[in-house]
């Protein structure tokens, strides 16, 4: 149970390829490369901005692992080497280091995951134009009742997989 990380990747490649004007330069910025909850998403990323966008600009994926100093060390030496770069799509965590490098910029659209505080907090502030999420709720009653379908209904679950909702927030509506 839980959010299926191409489909929410492909959702930010659409909201990416929307508010850059379909043409531009843009990166991901991940956690873990064995992470593959991220590299679902960055997968879903590049395929539909290939596919949907071709003016659009794929500068290859960047790993912070889960550090926000290196995570913004990575967006300042991005902004020198790209300096017409136009949109981040971050998959995960070290957020803070990535807007904390982008709050003097304003002209970098971000893209981010996940309804944390610290994502909100970016958001609110203008730095992070959406963040997509998924239903916290659901992944966590709807395991338990799987288990307590199975051993008391002896009713197995109809799906291998349960995909939560893909949401899609910005800061007037968070």
């Amino acid at each position: 149970v839980g959010q299926n990380g191409i489909q929410s990747g492909r959702t930010a490649a659409g909201l990416m390829g929307e508010i850059i004007g379909e043409k531009g330069q843009v990166v991901v910025i991940s956690g873990h490369i064995s992470n593959p909850s991220l590299n679902n998403r960055a997968r879903g990323f590049q395929s539909e901005i290939m596919d949907e966008f071709p003016e659009i600009e794929l500068i290859h994926t960047r790993y912070s692992y889960d550090d926000d100093w290196v995570a913004g060390k990575i967006v300042e030496e991005l902004i020198e080497q790209y300096p017409n770069l136009s949109g981040i799509y971050i998959t995960g965590p070290a957020v803070k280091g990535i807007c904390e490098a982008l709050e003097k910029l304003g002209s970098i659209k971000v893209i981010g995951n996940d309804f944390l505080s610290e994502n909100k907090k970016w958001m609110e502030k203008g730095v992070i134009n959406f963040l997509i999420g998924q239903d916290a709720y659901v992944q966590g009653y709807e395991p338990v009742m799987i288990l307590f379908r199975l051993f008391l209904d002896h009713k197995e679950p109809k799906e291998e997989y349960q995909y939560t909702e893909i949401v899609i927030k910005t800061k007037y509506n968070m």
